[in-house]
């Protein structure tokens, strides 16, 4: 039986990535909300539309920032043929992921042009042997959304930090969406005697959440 997505990130992620994330992101929550809501200069309806660019622009920044501390190769990119933000992009092993807000647990990213490009590398992952694909987002085999919300009443709080794997049509995960804490208490713990050194191969299931929201 092939292994999941979980034990092929145990292999790939850094010691110590996970676990730095899980620290940060609570932080950075806590910052954008703070940062728009006690400006003087804005009232709340600009600082409810603030909150997201800045969060956003936080988390990008974070992302690029604990990356490059861990030696993760980082690029900057922008969906091909359009214009837009660019966005942070970590290749990591066979991974390569990108970070979206999603406005609750079960909630799943809105359509956008670049997901959608990353989303196809997924074609090939379900196959034994991890063959990369002639697109856009390069040789990396998997693709997989660093996804984050806040708690259901307060914005300035973390509520969820996970990583999801969207399907080739990128509306609907391949599997439920690992917590990144889960990662980060894994590898924790000291490996015991029963880890294989065998290539782990995925297994796929469906997971639930069609809500479109997010950045």
């Amino acid at each position: 039986m092939g292994a999941r997505f979980f034990e092929l990130l145990m292999a790939d992620l850094p010691g110590g990535f996970a676990r730095t994330l899980v620290e940060r992101m609570p932080l950075i929550y806590a910052e954008a909300h703070e940062s728009v809501v006690s400006d003087p200069r804005f009232g709340e309806p600009e600082a409810r539309y603030l909150h997201g660019h800045m969060r956003r622009a936080l988390v990008e920044s974070a992302l690029r920032e604990v990356a490059t501390s861990f030696g993760v190769d980082v690029d900057m990119r922008r969906a091909d043929g359009v214009g837009g933000p660019e966005h942070v992009a970590l290749r990591i092993g066979r991974f390569r992921f990108t970070a979206c807000h999603v406005d609750h647990i079960t909630g799943f990213p809105r359509e956008s042009r670049y997901r959608g490009q990353y989303s196809l590398i997924n074609e090939h992952a379900a196959q034994v042997q991890l063959f990369p694909t002639p697109s856009s987002p390069g040789d990396a085999a998997i693709y997989g959304i660093v996804i984050h919300s806040e708690t259901a009443d307060d914005k300035a709080r973390l509520g969820t930090l996970s990583i999801g794997f969207p399907n080739v049509a990128c509306d609907d995960w391949l599997e439920a969406p690992i917590p990144i804490v889960d990662l980060a208490d894994a590898q924790d713990r000291p490996a015991g005697p029963e880890s294989g050194s065998g290539e782990p191969t995925p297994k796929w299931k469906r997971g639930a959440g069609k809500k479109a929201s997010g950045e």
